[in-house]
């Protein structure tokens, strides 16, 4: 990622092993590019649902992940 442009490695006066990573401009503009296609993506996913229907579906994804989690944890 460095060599890409995307981070910048510095170091850190409390610990002379430890770096600090800084996303760069180039980083930024990656990630809100990013977060305008997803945003607009899920604009379009939803735009025929009533904002009932969306609250059905998002209780629903809640429950089956509950079970999700049920099944792990009993396979530990």
């Amino acid at each position: 990622m460095e060599r890409k442009g995307l981070i910048i490695r510095e170091p850190v006066s409390y610990d002379k092993r430890a770096k600090r990573i800084i996303l760069t401009e180039a980083a930024l503009k990656i990630c809100e590019d990013n977060k305008t296609k997803i945003l607009a993506t899920e604009k379009e996913l939803a735009k025929d649902l009533s904002d009932e229907e969306l609250k059905t579906f998002f209780y629903l994804l809640d429950k089956i992940k509950q079970n999700i989690e049920h099944v792990e944890a009993r396979e530990r």
